[in-house]
């Protein structure tokens, strides 16, 4: 894939409802923005979505649920959002509390604005890396409690029953997914040593066909609440946050073929926890914190691919 390095990034309308924390979907050709978080203890439902042509946002029905630091795939033309941060008082208190890690599963139907609730999770995680493939959908790390786990579960709509598959060698959480040719890359995230978190470069492949887990070529620099989409059979990671905890401006390129990734000669605004798409050979990024749980990202940006 040849990707351009002019025009650099332009704005587009500004995200209606500022937010971090949230997770992005394409479908139909357009970008949702679901969920995320005011603050890291004010989650919210909302969920909004863009289209390129228009340059226009539109707002529709908010998620069952307000969470934060929510994961979202698509599967059968439907969004389906997984697990995240939720206020265990439900928005009844007055000071804002201490959110708690859901198994929550919601879906949403883009064609008739509508949600609707599966079967949870088996066990109640924050940030998994999560990714659809072959007619299922797979949820791989996460924090559970107060660290990380390794668990491997995906999901069979036919059914609509959770399955473990498999475990990673290391338990992270912020480490998105993706997949290439019918394979699932989590890169990346953080797993939790000595009461900090340890930023992690690492990269796994899954097999879904064997369930069996490979580490693979680690990033040219490790990140963590970075996104990670897929483009042309190869894989573009966008931002996130380093372990000094800066945010990023680099976009690296994974080549599956050759096991290879390579630093981009451009880069992007820095942000983290945020959304991301490719719609119509563009890369579209929206929400995201520029400083953590404090202050989020105000620009909606696309880059040319």
């Amino acid at each position: 894939m040849k990707v351009a390095n002019y025009p650099a990034w332009t704005e587009s309308a500004p995200l209606p409802t500022l937010r971090g924390g949230c997770a992005g979907a394409v479908i139909d050709g357009r970008l949702y923005v679901l969920g995320g978080g005011l603050s890291a203890k004010r989650p919210v439902d909302t969920v909004e979505s863009y289209d390129p042509v228009t340059k226009q946002w539109q707002t529709h029905r908010p998620m069952p649920l307000p969470r934060n630091n929510v994961v979202a795939a698509v599967l059968n033309g439907k969004i389906y959002v997984v697990a995240g941060l939720v206020d265990p008082s439900n928005g009844t208190s007055e000071q804002p509390v201490e959110n708690e890690p859901s198994n929550r599963v919601d879906v949403y139907d883009p064609q008739t604005d509508t949600w609707t609730s599966c079967a949870p999770l088996p066990e109640a995680r924050v940030k998994p890396g999560l990714c659809a493939v072959n007619g299922r959908l797979y949820a791989l790390g996460g924090r559970h409690g107060v660290a990380e786990t390794t668990s491997i579960v995906f999901y069979d709509p036919a059914t609509n029953t959770w399955s473990k598959v498999g475990d990673l060698p290391l338990g992270v959480r912020h480490a998105p997914a993706a997949q290439a040719g019918g394979l699932i890359y989590l890169t990346g995230g953080s797993t939790l040593v000595g009461g900090k978190g340890d930023i992690q470069a690492k990269v796994w492949r899954f097999d879904p066909a064997t369930n069996e887990v490979e580490e693979v070529a680690p990033m040219p620099e490790a990140r963590v609440a970075h996104c990670l989409v897929e483009v042309d059979g190869q894989l573009l990671a966008l931002g996130g946050v380093t372990a000094d905890k800066s945010f990023l401006k680099s976009v690296c390129l994974y080549d599956p073929t050759i096991n290879q990734w390579t630093t981009l000669d451009f880069e992007m605004d820095p942000r983290g926890i945020f959304a991301a798409g490719i719609i119509d050979g563009r890369v579209h990024v929206a929400g995201g914190w520029i400083k953590l749980y404090k202050e989020p990202h105000t620009a909606v940006q696309t880059h040319v691919l």
